[in-house]
């Protein structure tokens, strides 16, 4: 299986939280200023990162070797995180 049935949860604390579908960017935020990370250096990355992700990895599912199953499940998963993340296929 992609994920591992039922596991809803990283495994640190991120901006209070470890629930995967209950992240959005302002736990990253919290996060940077209690880090003491600008957040204007870290939102860059994350968005840059969203755009690739958003843009390269639907096309990327299609042609990589799994079970389709396993995309299903992903793109299940995708759909489940809040929209700051959320990944429509």
């Amino acid at each position: 299986s992609v994920y591992i049935d039922n596991e809803t949860q990283f495994a640190l604390n991120l901006g209070k939280t470890k629930e995967w579908f209950t992240v959005t960017e302002d736990n990253f935020q919290y996060w940077a200023n209690k880090s003491g990370i600008p957040w204007r250096a870290l939102k860059p990355h994350i968005d840059d990162t969203m755009e690739k992700v958003r843009t390269l990895w639907p096309a990327a599912l299609k042609n990589l070797p799994m079970e389709e199953e396993h995309k299903n499940k992903l793109k299940a998963h995708w759909l489940k995180l809040q929209a700051d993340f959320r990944i429509e296929i």
